[in-house]
């Protein structure tokens, strides 16, 4: 082989070297093909969202589940309590939207560079993943995808995702599906809210004795204490309201099983708030560890409401002022009540909740944190002492200052 067929092998050799370089590049990173570009990741799930069951995300902190009981969806590892299922439908429909922009690489060794590792696979790359399986109730896996890292100088709506079950990893464009890191994200920490507009009459009563109610003389009235101590007054005029709307926005900082809840000893204050339609909205509070506890129940009770007489006559129809009515607010039927009753109870009557201080500070206040604090008692100004040198104001003691050269000690 003379010396010019040599150069031309090599030259050839080299060629094939660098062909086989960016074939390779090719098959890690080359774009999606036109059919495949575009189209959703997960096309089944769409036709599928109503046989999701259940719902697990798995993270470098532990595994999370949720399944879906009856009409409610709840946190497994909080012992089946309700989360909210606008949640669940955003993550089922990210997912199910997400689109195919480009394919990435199907090798192992580089998917920690996407975010794409199998959950917990790099312990120490600065993106863990996020894996989230949908199953049916018979168990079959719908659909498993693995969450990366966005793409870096993107839009905000394109990050890497691959499908748990394949090697092919994506640039995917979508809402990227917001995941939990401790369950607590999805709970539905709404515990009761009862508007002040719909309340009739409240009651604390405090574990000395000490009982404070509130009620309305009338529909259109301020709300009242029962019982104000002589010579003190409202630090303002509706300031009982804060009393009568304490449920207006209830919500818990943490949850646990009644059964297991170990009683201080009896509740350092018992709330009662009763609605215009009847229904009563009974809360046992307690301090445990440094935290308010409660525990809360319901029950229709349109007769046993605490309330005032009005400040003088009623006026008749026809005495109202030009253009003025009677504000009336009629209840609702009883039985329509009364299935709100047993809702309420069917959430909330197996459980004790940790509330934040100011929602405790809401349900268990005192009558005097409603009046004008007393006044400063007055020090009176003390006379000189018997026993005092110093001289005397004999202006101070009356009667006429003594003549010039008279001295009545002579005699």
């Amino acid at each position: 082989m003379n010396s010019k067929s040599i150069l031309l092998a090599a030259v050839l050799a080299v060629a094939l070297v660098i062909a086989g370089f960016f074939a390779n590049r090719s098959a890690e990173s080359a774009g999606a093909a036109p059919e495949t570009a575009g189209e959703a990741m997960l096309p089944e799930l769409y036709d599928q969202l109503n046989d999701v069951a259940k719902i697990t995300v798995r993270t470098t902190e532990g595994e999370l589940n949720f399944e879906q009981q009856g009409d409610d969806w709840v946190f497994v590892e909080r012992d089946g309590y309700p989360i909210q299922p606008d949640n669940v439908r955003a993550a089922l429909i990210a997912m199910a939207e997400l689109k195919l922009v480009e394919a990435k690489t199907t090798n192992a060794s580089k998917f920690e560079q996407l975010g794409v590792q199998p959950v917990g696979g790099a312990p120490t790359a600065e993106h863990q993943s996020k894996e989230i399986t949908l199953q049916s109730a018979g168990g079959e896996t719908l659909a498993a995808l693995l969450i990366g890292k966005p793409r870096s100088g993107g839009s905000g709506r394109t990050f890497y995702a691959r499908q748990s079950s394949s090697s092919q990893s994506w640039l995917v464009e979508g809402k990227q599906p917001s995941l939990p890191n401790t369950g607590d994200e999805w709970l539905d920490k709404k515990v009761v809210e009862i508007n002040r507009t719909d309340v009739m009459a409240a009651r604390i009563t405090h574990a000395d004795g000490e009982v404070l109610t509130v009620s309305k003389a009338t529909p259109d009235a301020n709300f009242k204490p029962h019982e104000i101590p002589e010579g003190r007054e409202l630090s303002y005029d509706a300031v009982a309201g804060t009393v009568a709307g304490a449920m207006q926005f209830v919500n818990f900082d943490d949850v646990e099983k009644a059964e297991a809840f170990e009683e201080p000893g009896a509740p350092d204050s018992v709330t009662e708030v009763w609605t215009n339609d009847g229904m009563r909205v009974t809360v046992e509070l307690w301090e445990k560890d440094g935290a308010p506890f409660a525990r809360f129940a319901a029950a229709y009770d349109l007769d046993g409401a605490p309330k005032q007489t009005p400040l003088g006559p009623v006026p008749a129809d026809g005495e109202l002022a030009p253009g003025e009515a009677r504000v009336e607010i009629p209840p609702r039927p009883r039985e329509v009540v009364e299935a709100e009753v047993e809702a309420l109870n069917a959430r909330v009557s197996n459980w004790v909740y940790k509330l934040p201080t100011y929602t405790k500070s809401n349900l268990a206040k005192r009558l005097d944190s409603l009046l004008k604090p007393l006044p400063e008692p007055v020090e009176e100004e003390a006379g000189p002492s018997p026993d005092d040198d110093s001289p005397i104001d004999i202006d101070s003691l009356g009667g006429a200052p003594p003549v010039a050269g008279d001295d009545s000690s002579d005699g």
